[in-house]
């Protein structure tokens, strides 16, 4: 059982959310400010199945924290505009690897929404990303019946062994009552690619029921950088799996109608077949539940497939591993070490899996990029979202020379400094100079000494870049 504590009363001020938008655009909605927590109403009468969005590790406090980002704030309007409560909680990943303590608030911030007037709190579901990942664990390894779902989008996933935190096989298990998704990226950080695919691999074995999306040309915090009718239609389908679980769930106990049969079979809209029992109650689930594909792969190999090294598809690829687990073996109990603070403190970089690269945080979304030192080497790559962190070793104001070559297809090269953009190259690179190029970037003061650079590139595309250190 979690163990929830208080969440402290903070005076409700809103801030102008700033920062990256999603990229699928929203009609916004204006949160109600509940102490930690921010709430999105929808306009239905109540109550409604809620959804909390759960950030990711953030190396140091942010700028600007999650529920201030227009990434959250756009992600939870969407929810809200499909008809579902959204809630969107400031955990203690804005200050580094303190998962015991975040967990006690999201626990917290679970039941602080459950207690709302407009909250239906037995449907409940949870949307964990990035290095957020970890924090899934200890709730599908002791399900609460008022757990409708869970979605992870490019989650960390750690792997067994870790101290005073729940194995991912306990975890597996929860997903076996507990219908779960996870959206994947081509381009992952590789460090997480590991964990991925042990933990696909194990629900393929035990014959867990996952779905399993996979977004072509894709990385790690695409759904702010990489503006594409593919990723928005990643976006959307996500958006979408979430709310049929939870719509499925409340309009049935509305309609006092019998759940209708899971029926999965290869080429079959499991949603369709999830929502049955709703057009025989008149409820139109149609304009809620706008999942396009939903192909049922019984193969186990499917699924672990699909973070093989090389593998790639045209647009976003749906999959389930499908099969039944056995729920009747013992999941952790209340007087486990889930919280226990000196041990999961003392693992916290093994679950992340981190030894090879260094954690920083992407602008407004929690999620995680590579690291280097300037005048190292030189970073290339392909098409997709390219990010890295560049270590300049001094703070702003300063400059540095950035030397790139993009040859005869077009890329874009930002440069971001504390969040801001301080520099692009535009659509660089043809036939007749090949990108060759090069440019003084200029910083303003500041704190950091470190630059993120992304590069956006088309299909086909191919480029290299260097980013030199200050001139003393």
């Amino acid at each position: 059982m979690l163990r929830a504590t208080q969440l402290r009363r903070r005076d409700p001020v809103l801030h102008e959310p700033s920062g990256p938008h999603l990229i699928l655009p929203v009609d916004p909605v204006a949160p109600i400010r509940d102490g930690v927590l921010d709430v999105y109403v929808p306009d239905g009468p109540p109550p409604s199945a809620c959804v909390l969005l759960v950030h990711g590790l953030y190396p140091a406090k942010p700028e600007v924290m999650p529920r201030d980002s227009n990434f959250y704030h756009d992600y939870a309007s969407h929810l809200a505009r499909r008809g579902v409560v959204a809630g969107v909680v400031d955990h203690e990943l804005t200050d580094g690897f303190l998962y015991p303590e975040a967990l006690r608030t999201v626990s917290a911030a679970v039941e602080q929404l459950r207690s709302r007037p407009e909250v239906d709190g037995s449907a409940i579901g949870l949307w964990f990303f990035s290095g957020g990942g970890p924090l899934a664990y200890p709730f599908l390894a002791d399900t609460q019946p008022w757990l409708r779902c869970v979605e992870l989008t490019y989650p960390v996933l750690p792997g067994p062994g870790t101290p005073g935190w729940p194995d991912p096989e306990h975890a597996i298990r929860g997903v076996a009552t507990v219908p779960t998704r996870i959206t994947l990226v081509e381009n992952e950080i590789p460090d997480f690619v590991g964990g991925q695919r042990d933990f696909l691999a194990h629900a393929s074995t035990v014959g867990a029921p996952l779905d399993v999306m996979t977004v072509a040309g894709a990385g790690h915090g695409f759904d702010a950088m990489l503006d594409t009718p593919d990723a928005q239609a990643a976006v959307e389908a996500g958006l979408d799996w979430m709310v049929a679980q939870l719509t499925h769930i409340v309009q049935s106990r509305r309609c006092e109608v019998v759940q209708s049969t899971d029926i999965r079979q290869a080429g079959v809209d499991a949603t369709i077949a999830h929502d049955t029992n709703l057009i025989l109650c008149g409820a139109n689930m149609l304009n809620n539940n706008r999942i396009r594909q939903s192909l049922v792969v019984a193969a186990a190999a499917g699924a672990v497939a699909l973070l093989a090294p090389g593998t790639s598809a045209a647009q976003p690829s749906t999959g389930s591993v499908e099969a039944a687990i056995d729920s009747g073996s013992a999941i952790l109990d209340s007087g486990s070490a889930i919280l226990d603070g000196g041990s999961i403190v003392d693992g916290a970089r093994s679950i992340l899996n981190s030894g090879s690269s260094i954690i920083n945080s992407l602008p407004g979304t929690g999620s995680i990029a590579p690291r280097q030192l300037c005048n190292q080497d030189t970073i290339a790559g392909g098409a997709g979202v390219t990010q890295t962190v560049h270590d300049l070793g001094r703070s702003g104001p300063t400059s540095f020379m950035l030397r790139y070559e993009t040859y005869n297809i077009p890329d874009i090269i930002d440069v971001y400094y504390q969040g801001g953009l301080v520099y692009s190259t535009g659509q660089v690179g043809d036939n007749i100079n090949e990108g060759t190029g090069s440019a003084v970037v200029n910083l303003p003061a500041g704190g950091d000494t470190t630059v993120l650079v992304k590069v956006i590139g088309p299909a086909g595309t191919d480029w290299n870049y260097t980013v030199g250190c200050p001139v003393a």
